[in-house]
């Protein structure tokens, strides 16, 4: 329950400091005991909440082992990629501007690359 903060205290010009100091004070007493009240009413319902436990984390199972060949080497290519894409001089689509054409010639092509690059790299 959130309150609006409260206006301004008005003091009425013929108020001596002494009532102002104890009006004041009888405020503050009334607010505290209201604190009070909220406070309990927190703790009471905090009380009748049911505890709940965090659930496990979710067991990930293993990955499976993957056999190894013990003579197999592997195969690391040492020139970069672009300069074997360079030395298999591609070709250079000289089609229309549809860019379907387009699209699908860069597919075909594309495809090859991946086949000669497979094959050159142990050459």
């Amino acid at each position: 329950m959130v309150r609006p903060r409260a206006a301004a205290v008005r003091v009425p010009q013929n108020m001596e400091m002494a009532e102002l100091i104890v009006n004041l004070q009888a405020r503050l007493d009334a607010q505290e005991q209201e604190n009070q009240v909220i406070r309990q009413q927190i703790a009471q319902l905090t009380q009748q909440q049911p505890q709940v436990e965090t659930p496990p984390p979710p067991v990930v199972p293993a990955a499976p082992a993957v056999p190894v060949n013990p003579d197999a080497r592997p195969v690391v290519c040492q020139e970069p990629l672009f300069e074997r894409f360079r030395r298999m001089k591609p070709l250079e689509f000289e089609g229309s501007t549809n860019p379907l054409e387009a699209e699908e010639w860069g597919k075909s092509k594309k495809n090859d690359t991946n086949v000669s690059a497979r094959d050159s790299c142990g050459s």
